[in-house]
């Protein structure tokens, strides 16, 4: 009679085990999302971005549009970012993040995962699941603004030495993160490209394009600037990050 006792005590602290387990709340069903705008603009060209997404069931504390400086060397702005994933990251309770970016978002992207970041300063490194970049420059582009002319951020993406706040490497920085492309596939970030014939910023267009395993899609009668508020757009990035 007692061994039965005991038997069933400890039926009932499993039981009471399995029980509190089960009180856990589930993991998010996608990682958070972070948008990084273009040159010369902001947070609001996302607007029609993150409706979408949360029509798709992001909520509000899943989704960031960030603010960096677009005019100074992306070795400088890319922390901005960096910060913003550790803040989401934090508050979230998630792993990695997902990043939509476009044009010169890119290359502030790409800097925050492959680059290296100035001494004390955050990166993204291990920190990304999916990057989707939109018509990104992060290759260079052969279009030189009037009005970026001599700004820091111009002699990135005319791959000149960068002129940066701090001490930094002095290698043009978008044909140095070329090499190291191979630094997404160790960290394990998936990434799609959408780009468009028709960019009038990057040229050449086939520029935004990324290597192998890298999934490029080419999108049709849409320019620089249309491609970030483009429901079929969005949409596939959507499918991506839950992929």
């Amino acid at each position: 009679m007692r061994f039965r006792r005991l038997g069933a005590l400890a039926l009932t602290l499993t039981i009471a085990g399995t029980t509190a387990a089960c009180t856990t709340p589930p993991p998010p069903k996608h990682n958070p999302v972070i948008f990084v705008h273009g040159y010369l603009l902001g947070p609001a060209n996302w607007t029609t971005a993150i409706a979408q997404f949360t029509a798709a069931g992001y909520t509000p504390s899943e989704i960031v549009a960030i603010r960096y400086d677009y005019v100074v060397s992306v070795i400088d702005s890319a922390p901005t970012l960096a910060q913003a994933v550790d803040e989401v990251r934090a508050r979230t309770g998630a792993e990695r993040v997902d990043i939509v970016s476009h044009s010169l978002g890119s290359l502030v992207t790409k800097q925050c995962i492959l680059g290296d970041a100035p001494a004390g300063k955050p990166d993204c490194h291990g920190k990304v699941a999916h990057w989707m970049s939109l018509a990104g420059v992060d290759n260079g582009t052969k279009v030189e603004l009037a009005i970026a002319k001599g700004q820091p951020s111009n002699e990135d993406v005319q791959g000149r030495p960068p002129v940066c706040q701090s001490p930094c490497d002095p290698a043009p920085v978008y044909p140095k993160l070329q090499s190291r492309w191979n630094g997404t596939v160790c960290q394990g970030v998936s990434v799609e490209v959408q780009w468009t014939p028709n960019d009038e910023i990057v040229k050449e267009p086939e520029r935004s394009r990324e290597p192998a395993p890298a999934v490029n899609l080419e999108v049709h009668s849409l320019d620089h600037i249309s491609i970030i508020s483009d429901p079929p757009v969005i949409a596939e990035t959507i499918r991506f990050f839950a992929s």
